[in-house]
């Protein structure tokens, strides 16, 4: 649905949303260009852990997905700066779950006023929806290719994955900050059946059987195991990528992604 109104919608419209997002992305990068740390938070179970993390005050906060439910932790990092999410399913889907997201997310959006980054092709659908959304709003584009790329206003592109990590949070963290903190990151241990566990503070539990109902597909036809190894070697490469720019990443918690468990900071005895 949300490719389909993309290409059904004039060239005119879509013009205008891409300078929408191209001033909204610039006004990012100029309003966050002095801050040297960015903290990258998820939504595994660890996350529950966040009240001993050491977030430094004018580190850059970018969130992803269902986080937006946490409010409790949301109050205590001060808001995020970025919001980041782009599943078709679970984000502009038609499932209670989907409907339930998005509310989460303009309250969060009314309360913290973060900028909302999203996949260009998406961008015009949540205008839609939510015209209040034109000053936070930025649709990067997104890059069938083997390379990464740590967008900049000169190039707002990002490498298409099938994961928010990979495609936005990591490559927006390292394109703002030098210092780049991951938090809820956990991964999957081997007799997992699904994606991965979830924060249940930071999960649409409830919502999860209307997801289920209106897309079986996505579920029923999907190698979990394989989609995991994929993701483990996607953030290896990605990493090795935001290091080769002299940038550094750390896990601020234990994670089975083995490229985040021998980057985890073990904390202090």
């Amino acid at each position: 649905f949300q490719k389909a109104y993309y290409w059904l919608i004039n060239d005119n419209l879509k013009s205008s949303v891409r300078r929408i997002s191209d001033r909204n992305f610039s006004r990012l990068c100029t309003k966050l260009a002095h801050k040297k740390s960015a903290y990258c938070f998820l939504t595994g179970p660890s996350i529950s852990q966040y009240r001993s993390f050491s977030i430094q005050p004018d580190a850059i906060k970018v969130i992803c997905n269902s986080l937006v439910k946490n409010k409790t932790f949301l109050s205590f990092i001060g808001g995020p700066d970025i919001i980041t999410f782009a599943d078709p399913v679970f984000h502009f889907g038609a499932s209670e779950y989907a409907i339930m997201f998005r509310e989460h997310l303009m309250e969060v959006v009314t309360t913290f006023k973060p900028f909302v980054v999203v996949p260009e092709f998406t961008a015009p659908l949540l205008l839609a929806w939510f015209p209040e959304l034109e000053p936070y709003l930025i649709g990067l584009q997104t890059a069938e290719s083997h390379d990464f790329n740590l967008p900049s206003p000169n190039n707002p592109r990002v490498r298409a994955t099938d994961n928010i990590m990979t495609m936005f949070v990591l490559p927006l963290a390292a394109a703002l900050a030098d210092h780049i903190f991951v938090a809820g990151a956990d991964g999957r241990e081997k007799q997992e059946t699904y994606f991965w566990k979830f924060n249940p503070d930071s999960q649409f539990t409830k919502e999860m059987e209307s997801i289920y109902a209106y897309h079986p597909s996505f579920f029923r036809d999907r190698n979990y195991g394989d989609y995991y190894e994929v993701h483990c070697r996607l953030v290896e490469d990605l990493i090795q990528h935001i290091e080769k720019n002299d940038k550094s990443v750390t896990s601020e918690t234990p994670s089975f992604i083995p490229a985040l468990s021998k980057r985890f900071k073990k904390p202090s005895s």
